[in-house]
C-alpha cells in the first residue's frame, strides 16, 4: 500500500476562488455577531434579576427603615412623657422642701415677751403665755382676798369700837360683815375649784373619743377616726359644710383626737371662763383652710400658729370663716387624689371687736380692763364673717371634711 499523499488528489482537487475568503469572512462575522447578541441577552437577564433582586431588597430595607423610625419616634414621645412628669414631681417635691425649710426656720426663731422680756422659743411661747396669765390671775385673786380681809378688818374693828347703846347699828354692821364672810367664802371655794382643775386636769372630751385608741399612741401624737357619714355627728358636720357650699358633695368626716392640744384647749377655755364669764364665752364652730397637706399635718400635731400669718387684712392672727364657701374658695388642702379637704374648730371667740389691718401681735387693742380683746372681727361682732384669734391655744381643730 501507499502511505504517502495521493499523486492523483492533486490532480483532481478543485481550483481556489477568491470568493471563498470572503465567504468565510462573513460566515465568520455572523458567528460573532450571533455570539456578542446571545452574550448581551445573557447579560441583560442577569441585570434584569439583579434589578428585581434590588428591588426586593430596597423594598424590605425601606420598610425596616419606617419600622424603626416609629419606634425612635415612640422611645423618644415616652421620654418626653417620662422627663414632663419627672419635672412636675421635682416641682412639687421643690415647693414641699421650701415649706419645710420655712417651718424649720420659725421653729428656730425666738419670739421676745413682753412681761419678762425673755426669748422665748416660739414652740414654748404659747405655754409661757399661758402661764404668765395664770400668774396674773393668781395675784388678782390674792389682790381680791386682800381687800375684802382689809374690809372684814376694818368692820370687825368697828364692831369692838360699838357700845351697847348702838345695837341696831351693831346688827347692821354684822350684816355687812355676814354678807362680806359670804363673799369671800365663794371666793375661796372658786380658788379651790381652779386649783382643783389645774391640779387634776379634769378635761371633758368629746363623747366620740375612742380613749383605748389615744391609750395606744404617746401624748401630743394625733389619732385620727373616720366617722360613719350616716352617723349624727357627721351629718351635724356636713349640714353645716352644705349651707355655703351646696354643690360639693362630702366624701368623709374624720375626728381629731390628740389630747395635749385638747388640754390646752381645755384649760384656756376654762380661764377665760373664769374672767368673763359664761355668757361672754362665745364658742363657735368655724371652718379654715391650709392650702397644703403639709400645714395641715403640722397643725395636726402642733396646733395653729398666728405667728405665721403675715398678711393680713383684719389683723395679724389665725383666720377663720363662718361660712365654709369662703374657705372652700381657694384656702382649700388640694390632695393628690384630687380632693380637698377643710378644717372645722371649735373656737373661743370671747369678746370681740372689729379688726383693721393696722393691729398686730404686738399692737392688738385692748378692752377698759387692761386685757387685749379675745378677737377680731369682720362684719357684725354677733354675727361675723370672719373671725381672728390671737391665742393659738382657744382653737382645736375638731373635724376634717374630705370633698371633691
Amino acid at each position: 500500500r501507499h502511505f504517502g499523499p495521493d499523486p492523483y488528489l492533486n490532480d483532481y482537487a478543485p481550483p481556489h476562488r477568491p470568493d471563498d475568503d470572503e465567504m468565510a469572512r462573513t460566515i465568520l462575522r455572523s458567528r460573532q455577531a450571533a455570539q456578542s447578541d446571545h452574550e448581551l441577552a445573557r447579560q441583560m437577564q442577569r441585570v434584569d434579576v439583579v434589578s428585581e433582586e434590588e428591588q426586593h431588597g430596597r423594598f424590605y430595607a425601606d420598610r425596616e427603615i419606617a419600622k424603626r423610625m416609629q419606634e425612635e419616634d415612640r422611645v423618644a414621645q415616652e421620654a418626653q412623657r417620662r422627663m414632663r412628669l419627672l419635672t412636675d414631681h421635682e416641682k412639687a417635691k421643690r415647693i414641699q422642701e421650701e415649706e419645710e425649710r420655712k417651718m424649720r426656720q420659725l421653729n428656730e426663731t425666738t419670739i421676745p415677751c413682753d412681761r419678762c422680756h425673755k426669748s422665748i422659743p416660739f414652740r414654748e411661747f404659747s405655754e409661757h403665755l399661758q402661764q404668765h396669765d395664770k400668774e396674773d390671775k393668781q395675784k388678782l385673786i390674792e389682790a381680791h382676798n386682800v381687800d375684802l380681809q382689809a374690809q372684814l378688818a376694818e368692820l370687825q374693828q368697828k364692831m369692838d369700837a360699838l357700845n351697847t347703846s348702838k345695837v341696831l347699828e351693831a346688827q347692821e354692821y354684822a350684816e355687812q360683815f355676814k354678807e362680806l364672810t359670804d363673799k369671800l367664802s365663794e371666793r375661796e371655794k372658786e380658788i379651790k375649784k381652779w386649783q382643783d382643775d389645774a391640779k387634776n386636769n379634769n378635761v371633758q372630751y368629746p363623747e366620740w373619743w375612742d380613749m383605748n385608741k389615744l391609750a395606744a399612741v404617746p401624748y401630743g401624737h394625733e389619732v385620727i377616726i373616720d366617722l360613719p357619714l350616716q352617723g349624727q355627728i357627721a351629718q351635724a358636720v356636713v349640714q353645716s359644710f352644705n349651707q355655703s357650699v351646696p354643690n360639693r358633695p362630702v366624701s368623709k368626716v374624720q375626728g381629731v383626737m390628740n389630747k395635749m392640744l385638747y388640754d390646752k384647749w381645755w384649760n384656756e377655755r376654762q380661764t377665760l371662763l373664769q374672767q368673763i364669764g359664761a355668757n361672754k364665752l362665745n364658742e363657735r364652730d368655724l371652718f379654715h383652710g391650709t392650702r397644703t397637706e403639709a400645714v395641715m399635718n403640722f397643725v395636726l400635731r402642733e396646733g395653729f400658729r398666728a405667728e405665721f400669718n403675715t398678711s393680713y387684712a383684719s389683723g395679724q392672727g389665725t383666720y377663720f370663716a363662718r361660712d365654709a364657701s369662703y374657705s372652700a374658695g381657694g384656702y382649700e388642702a388640694r390632695c393628690a387624689d384630687g380632693t380637698c379637704k377643710l378644717f372645722r374648730c371649735r373656737v373661743v371667740c370671747g369678746e370681740s371687736i372689729a379688726g383693721s389691718n393696722q393691729y398686730t401681735l404686738k399692737t392688738w387693742p385692748k378692752k377698759p380692763n387692761g386685757y387685749i380683746y379675745d378677737s377680731l372681727v369682720a362684719g357684725p361682732v354677733n354675727n361675723p364673717q370672719v373671725v381672728v384669734i390671737h391665742e393659738n391655744a382657744r382653737i382645736y381643730p375638731m373635724f376634717i371634711l374630705s370633698f371633691t
